[in-house]
């Protein structure tokens, strides 16, 4: 298995002094008590709601039909299994049509009479509607009904919304706990892959899928590397063998296979992007999505494509519910976007080259749920990628006229590729090629979209447009996996650079030297901690972390962590002590700007394992430049910083029984007994003026001095 850990928190509400008012639904949803016949339909909701998620890799069985059926057939049959907390939400369209259950959440309680959250979800297609808080006022209400005075429940840290939701309902974070998991996806060597930790998951996205026709079915799936916090928004080729992914706050570009060639953080919420000559045009929303008093924030984000450096931002403050899509036809862009619901009829809104305003135009699509999220101009047409259960494909004539509507998912993007332009090869017909998004659970692929593609009637042809990435099994079988060991070492990449990879036990990751471990530069600075402190001196001393800041500063301090670790296994001490002071200098800005006490206890308590690295790091360099003597204070210095971390903490008293103290005494003993030195020059002056011998203190005086001099 290769174990990651994740971050979680378990939260905590007082039953008795909670506001629990009642949340009304929206028209045609309501609430489904329990019935044991239900407990087919709450798993299914609960696998809907989840599979896709974080969720799915941190508990394999949510990602997973028959997963979901055993965890619901054993919750229901615990002994305190509670059926006034456990509800589903349906949704009830009108009569003759079908009941969609869209909600779920089970409640139990322990010996202590605390009662426990299990899985509340809501499916993708039904979020932003107030389900999650009426869901869970609805279980709370079950708890205190059965005289229950507290009630808990556990959030990965990435889920933002759902800790969003649980303060805002009164739950405290009360502790932090690391979740170990097994992800044995995180195998590649690509540069800017990250390393595959904690916070570093979302989503699988394939384009060119081979599961499609018959005819198609020479051809084989391309993967982008790398896992992102956001889902795909959309993808664009350039004609030259390169392909573009927007994640909503990541921009990828990658060669034809997938490998990564680039990538850099974006703000949220980047969406659907279209190539024009050698630039990448992103639709860009700011504000709210799909609000029908228009509080979008709607731009076009324009990048240089073969650096993905930003160029220009242009406002397309038309596009009032969000601006999501992007395509060009003929000199003039086409932006699309969110759409309130009961709006039966979509909105594309046109500009120029320079994005000055030209219409408005109506396309007679029929309601398409949160509007259009892709688009595509080929063939004379327009091509618009639409969410829905099942996803929808709407095409439309130039001049935005329905020519067909047709369940068929390119919901997550769609491309035109001419012919030739992965590969070089002469393909004969042009076709498009759209993306599906899919979650991989350990190693269950989901695919949700079936695609066409380009096709040839030339098996040589039909075999080369997209090779098949090449497997790295000739790299693990020469570099065995030793557990309880970091093993790393220092390779030479494609294109010259140096980059260190760490032996992981289902595959490789691999890291920058220099700069961010995964060799981004977030918001153009070298690393995230630079852009925080450029925002803290713009926006002076009341600047405090959001949550998703709070995000990022998670994913670089465990990017830094690993490399550290790697640094210590191959003895380069001096770039260790770097790594372990970018950490040290990150948590020190983050305690004083943090949002929420509890995060920032969850990074502090990590402070005496970062000093200790730092300390033992600082030895060794010390150690094979100036020798014992400087060791052993180098160790004096980490000992007193730890100190000063307990004594902040009220808790100075543990200072002599703390284990990394233990451990780095341990250090100094062994360089003492080595290296014959029972008193540095430093403790012997210490020791002069605590026993007032003046003289001798002025003799140690003057020959550290003269050291100096000679240093």
């Amino acid at each position: 298995m290769g174990l990651k850990y994740f971050k979680r928190f378990r939260m905590e509400i007082d039953l008795v002094a909670a506001q629990l008012d009642h949340h009304p639904l929206p028209v045609e949803y309501c609430l489904v008590p329990w019935d044991p016949t239900l407990l087919s339909v709450h798993a299914e909701t609960k696998y809907e709601s989840f599979r896709t998620e974080i969720d799915a890799y941190v508990f394999p069985c949510l990602g997973d039909h028959q997963g979901c059926q055993r965890l619901m057939q054993e919750i229901a049959h615990k002994d305190g299994f509670l059926p006034e907390a456990t509800w589903l939400i349906a949704h009830c369209p009108g009569p003759g049509e079908a009941v969609e259950y869209c909600g779920t959440v089970q409640g139990i309680y322990d010996r202590s009479r605390i009662g426990a959250i299990q899985n509340l979800g809501i499916t993708p297609m039904h979020r932003g509607r107030g389900l999650g808080t009426a869901l869970l006022i609805s279980a709370l209400q079950g708890f205190r009904s059965v005289g229950l005075k507290r009630a808990f429940l556990e959030v990965t840290a990435q889920n933002s919304g759902a800790i969003r939701l649980y303060h805002r309902m009164g739950f405290n974070s009360v502790r932090t706990v690391y979740k170990a998991a097994d992800v044995s996806a995180v195998n590649s060597l690509a540069p800017g892959n990250g390393l595959g930790g904690v916070d570093l998951f979302s989503g699988w996205t394939r384009a060119l899928c081979e599961d499609a026709a018959p005819e198609f079915q020479g051809y084989q799936a391309t993967e982008c590397e790398g896992f992102y916090p956001g889902h795909l928004q959309g993808i664009a080729v350039d004609g030259q063998g390169h392909i573009f992914w927007s994640f909503t706050t990541k921009l990828v570009s990658t060669d034809a296979e997938g490998q990564i060639l680039k990538v850099i953080d974006v703000p949220n919420h980047h969406g659907d992007l279209t190539y024009v000559d050698g630039k990448l045009y992103v639709a860009v929303n700011l504000g709210d999505f799909n609000n029908p008093k228009g509080n979008a924030d709607s731009w076009v984000y324009v990048y240089q494509a073969d650096d993905l450096s930003l160029l220009a931002k242009h406002e397309v403050q038309e596009v009032v519910y969000g601006a999501g899509g992007i395509a060009h036809n003929a000199g003039r862009f086409i932006v699309v976007g969110g759409l309130p619901d009961g709006t039966d009829e979509n909105y594309v809104y046109e500009y120029d080259g320079d994005f000055n305003f030209q219409r408005r135009h109506v396309v007679p699509s029929g309601h398409t749920y949160l509007g259009i999220q892709s688009a595509e101009y080929a063939d004379g047409l327009w091509w618009f990628g639409c969410y829905g259960k099942p996803q929808q494909l709407v095409i439309a004539d130039e001049a935005f006229g329905v020519t067909g509507r047709y369940d068929f998912d390119c919901s997550y993007g769609i491309a035109s590729i001419a012919p030739g332009s992965l590969d070089g090869t002469s393909i004969k017909a042009q076709r498009l090629v759209g993306v599906g998004l899919g979650a991989r659970a350990l190693r269950r692929p989901i695919l949700a979209g079936i695609i066409a593609l380009n096709y040839s009637h030339d098996p040589e042809q039909r075999e080369n447009v997209v090779p098949r990435k090449t497997h790295i099994d000739a790299i693990l079988r020469d570099w065995p996996y030793e557990p309880g060991t970091v093993s790393a070492r220092l390779v030479r990449a494609r294109d010259g650079r140096d980059v260190v990879q760490m032996r992981i036990e289902m595959g490789v990751v691999q890291m920058e030297m220099d700069g961010r471990p995964d060799g981004s530069h977030p918001e153009g600075c070298e690393t995230y901690l630079d852009h925080l402190i450029s925002m803290a001196i713009h926006r002076g001393e009341h600047f405090e972390l959001t949550e998703e800041q709070c995000a990022e500063v998670d994913r670089e301090f465990m990017q830094y962590y690993h490399r550290r670790i790697c640094w210590l296994a191959l003895r380069d001490f001096k770039r260790a002590v770097k790594d372990a002071d970018h950490s040290l200098a990150l948590m020190d800005f983050v305690r004083d700007r943090s949002p929420d006490r509890q995060w920032t206890l969850s990074h502090e308590q990590f402070r005496p394992f970062i000093l200790f690295h730092r300390t033992q790091g600082a030895a060794m360099a010390a150690l094979d430049t100036d020798g014992a003597e400087a060791a052993i204070e180098a160790v004096n210095g980490g000992l007193e910083r730890m100190r000063e971390f307990l004594v902040n903490f009220d808790a100075e008293e543990s200072f002599d029984d703390d284990e990394m103290v233990m451990r780095l005494r341990e250090i100094q003993d062994s360089l003492r007994e080595e290296f014959g030195v029972e008193r540095t020059l430093n403790e012997r002056l210490a020791d002069a003026v605590a026993e007032e011998k003046y003289e001798l203190a002025a003799q140690l005086r003057d020959e550290l001095e003269r050291r100096a001099e000679g240093a």
